[in-house]
């Protein structure tokens, strides 16, 4: 048992020593940490509707926006989501990259880092993607509720969205439901 022990011990060590060496021959570093980074933070690249990468002394770090949730991006062999497109457009013209943020972490359903995002001139870029119709709010377990300030603003933009039929409310979009309803109530009205 314990010739087995040391045995399994050097092969960790050799492996570790073998991803130290290749870290040091090809000079790369992973290019995003799983750590939250320092709360006041540029945009270095948006990924999705609802995820973007921040740049803090060129250490880039991926956040996802909490307690909101756009489509997914499309993956191989499956047509994209409705509006996941749109989404991506939507949050590259609230935060392009450049912008400068102010962030305050939190965690997701899953336990992963998630971030309110808010712009110099204090706009909250959560509320203001669901308020353009292309993120829907994910409310959180009892253990970990949503914050009051923050919960009104984005119920507020979420009703915004509704009343005024953008996004996902909207009957002019074909994949969205109203859109599929409309198209079935057009297509009984002929």
């Amino acid at each position: 048992m314990t010739r087995r022990l040391v045995t399994m011990a050097l092969v960790l060590v050799a492996a570790a020593g073998i991803g130290v060496a290749l870290l040091r021959t090809t000079g790369a570093a992973p290019s995003v940490r799983a750590q939250p980074p320092p709360t006041d933070v540029e945009v270095a690249a948006l990924v999705d509707g609802d995820t973007f990468d921040v740049r803090v002394n060129d250490v880039i770090t991926r956040v996802r926006l909490a307690y909101v949730r756009t489509p997914p991006p499309p993956r191989p062999d499956q047509p994209p989501a409705c509006l996941a497109a749109d989404a991506s457009a939507g949050l590259a013209s609230i935060i392009p990259v450049g912008t400068r943020l102010k962030l305050t972490y939190d965690k997701d359903r899953f336990g992963y880092p998630a971030a309110e995002a808010r712009t110099q001139d204090g706009r909250l870029v959560n509320a203001e993607i669901v308020r353009a119709g292309f993120a829907q709010i994910v409310t959180a377990d009892p253990e970990s509720p949503i914050p009051p300030a923050f919960n009104d603003a984005v119920t507020d933009a979420a009703q915004e969205a509704a009343v005024n039929q953008r996004g996902m409310h909207s009957a002019n979009v074909g994949c969205t439901v109203p859109g599929q309803v409309k198209t079935v109530t057009d297509a009984v009205t002929k």
